[in-house]
């Protein structure tokens, strides 16, 4: 049975689809008028591909694919620009919502609810005004294995996956939803890509493979940035709360960081485990969109200190997957409270972190323990905090799941003397 919210869209949908249209050019006109070309697009991408500083073309850089793009820039560098990248941020953003909208098969109502999951989200119009071009390919690529899954092409799956961390090393994170639907043959083409890859690079920056893989693999955890609000990583975050300041000893804030990870990530692979052994809670479809959204929110926390806001993107899907998880839903009533949960969780999550990162300068924090000061308390709208409440909330929604399924199949057993 629809609701009358429902019953509104579907009447009034073809005034309120051009509106939600229009309404997002208009928003991302702006952010391009008044914010991202005065400043030419400039942050982290921008220096890693622009700034000889930052890096000098040598070695490998974010991922193999990233030392592509500059092998291009170098070949055409008045064509392929800082703005032809953010410019391919925007396109990626409307092909990503497509092909999201084609994986849950959505009809009006759902379109209308996936127009809004995307244009209402303050860090796509963030990462568009900074042109964060590994993160939209990162999440282009793992949107492409997540619809290759849902329709059960597994070779395809892994060929995307391999993408995704050729372009970064963190989507490996996807590797324990991969292993359940394990395919040898679709296993050997993702490590063929990936060490192909490699070796192209090795070969053509004149370098050994060896000194490549160093590069490629993240050895350590690099100090928080308690006085820079470009790092909105779980310790830097844990670093404000407690009031280290820069300098200081963080270890146990690192330590601690690092604890919660490891813990959530290992939860997080047992309840996606059950949800996919038990079918039953639902369709096949709806346990790959549950599956994706749990490891796709863990994706700003796996980055550690490295977490900027951009960084937060990856969350965008996780919102439209979660309402095709929970409107499939065997439980009504279980079905409402998350739905209400997550809701107010996106509108938390995209709406509250802007007066901390764009108003509140980060550096009043310094030094300040939580709770000494009144303005001390807005560090608890960093988007990290909102990130742990979100996988939190999936993995209390994922073990309540697959209670409803245990207690479905005890109660379907034959009883005592029963045929």
């Amino acid at each position: 049975m629809r609701s009358k919210y429902s019953k509104i869209i579907e009447r009034h949908f073809k005034y309120i689809y051009p509106i939600l249209v229009f309404g997002t050019i208009a928003a991302y006109a702006s952010v391009y008028i008044f914010f991202a070309r005065p400043r030419g697009f400039k942050g982290d991408f921008y220096a890693a591909m622009y700034d000889p500083k930052w890096w000098d073309g040598e070695g490998l850089f974010y991922g193999p694919l990233f030392v592509f793009e500059r092998w291009i820039v170098n070949s055409f560098p008045k064509i392929v620009t800082v703005n032809f990248f953010a410019f391919q941020v925007l396109l990626i953003l409307v092909v990503s919502l497509l092909i999201i909208l084609r994986i849950v098969h959505a009809d009006r109502v759902f379109t209308i609810f996936g127009l809004i999951a995307w244009i209402a989200n303050s860090y796509f119009y963030y990462s568009f005004s900074v042109a964060a071009n590994p993160e939209i390919l990162e999440l282009f690529f793992l949107i492409l294995m997540w619809w290759a899954l849902s329709r059960k092409y597994i070779k395809t799956a892994y060929v995307f996956f391999s993408l995704a961390i050729i372009t970064k090393i963190i989507p490996i994170i996807f590797s324990p939803l991969l292993l359940f639907v394990f395919n040898p043959q679709a296993f050997l083409v993702a490590l063929l890509i990936i060490f192909m890859s490699i070796i192209i690079v090795a070969f053509g920056q004149h370098q050994g493979v060896t000194s490549i893989l160093k590069d490629l693999i993240p050895v350590s955890i690099v100090d928080p940035q308690p006085n820079s609000e470009q790092f909105l990583g779980l310790s830097s975050a844990l670093s404000r709360v407690f009031g280290v300041c820069p300098g200081g000893d963080f270890k146990n804030v690192t330590n601690l960081a690092i604890g919660i990870t490891v813990i959530l990530f290992l939860l997080i692979i047992y309840v996606a485990h059950a949800i996919f052994k038990n079918m039953s809670i639902s369709s096949y479809e709806s346990s790959i969109a549950y599956i994706f959204s749990a490891f796709m929110s863990l994706m700003p926390l796996m980055h550690f200190t490295n977490t900027h806001r951009h960084t937060y993107l990856f969350l965008g899907p996780i919102w439209i997957a979660l309402r095709y998880v929970y409107i499939n839903d065997i439980n009504p009533k279980r079905s409402l409270i998350f739905s209400r949960i997550f809701i107010t969780l996106f509108f938390i999550h995209t709406a509250l972190p802007i007066y901390f990162l764009d108003i509140f300068p980060v550096s009043k924090f310094s030094g300040i323990h939580l709770g000494e000061t009144y303005s001390s308390f807005l560090m608890l709208s960093e988007p990290i905090w909102t990130n742990l409440a979100v996988i939190v909330a999936i993995i209390i929604y994922g073990f309540s799941m697959v209670r409803t399924s245990k207690i479905k199949k005890v109660s379907s057993l034959p009883s005592i003397g029963q045929c």
